[in-house]
C-alpha cells in the first residue's frame, strides 16, 4: 500500500499495486477526477501492441517468402522425382510441389521413369511437367534425355 501526497493542494490518494483504492478523488487544483494509473491496463496494451507487430512481422515474411517460390506441377502419368539444390521431392500425377531458390535461378532436375529432364526455372516461375517436357510459364524448355 503506498499514499500519493499532491504537494499543491494537499491531497493524498491511497494505492495498493498499482489500483487507486475507493472512488476518485477530486483535484481541486484542475477541478478533474484523478487517480492511479491501473498498472495491468498498461501492460496489456504494451503486449497488444507487440502482439500486433509480431503478427504484422510475420504476414511480411510469409507473403515475401510466398511471392519468391516457383510452383512445380506434375502432368504426367507417373510420380515425378524432382532434384533442386538440396531440395528433393517426390510430385504424384496431378500434384504440385511448392520450391523457394536460395540462388535463383535454378536448374530443376526431374525424373520421371526411362526420361531426365533438366528444367532452367526462376523465382516466380510456374512449372509444368507433361509427357518428357517442362513447360517454364507456358513455354518448352529443356530437352528430355533417355535414362539407362
Amino acid at each position: 500500500m503506498m499514499e500519493i501526497q499532491n504537494p499543491t493542494c494537499g491531497q493524498v490518494i491511497t494505492a495498493w499495486s498499482g489500483h487507486a483504492t475507493g472512488r476518485p478523488k477530486l483535484d481541486a487544483c484542475l477541478g478533474r477526477k484523478v487517480g492511479l494509473p491501473n498498472t495491468v491496463s498498461f501492460w496489456s496494451e504494451v503486449m497488444n501492441s507487440i502482439s500486433v507487430g509480431l503478427a504484422s512481422m510475420l504476414l511480411v515474411v510469409t507473403v515475401a517468402t510466398k511471392a519468391s517460390a516457383l510452383t512445380i506441377t506434375n502432368g504426367t502419368e507417373h510420380s515425378l522425382k524432382v532434384t533442386a539444390e538440396k531440395w528433393q521431392r517426390r510430385i504424384n500425377p496431378g500434384d504440385s510441389a511448392v520450391f523457394t531458390p536460395s540462388n535463383p535461378p535454378v536448374l530443376l532436375h526431374i525424373e520421371i521413369p526411362n526420361y531426365y529432364i533438366p528444367c532452367p526455372a526462376d523465382t516466380n516461375d510456374e512449372v509444368k511437367v507433361e509427357g518428357t517436357q517442362c513447360y517454364v510459364n507456358g513455354e518448352a524448355t529443356g530437352d528430355s534425355q533417355v535414362r539407362m
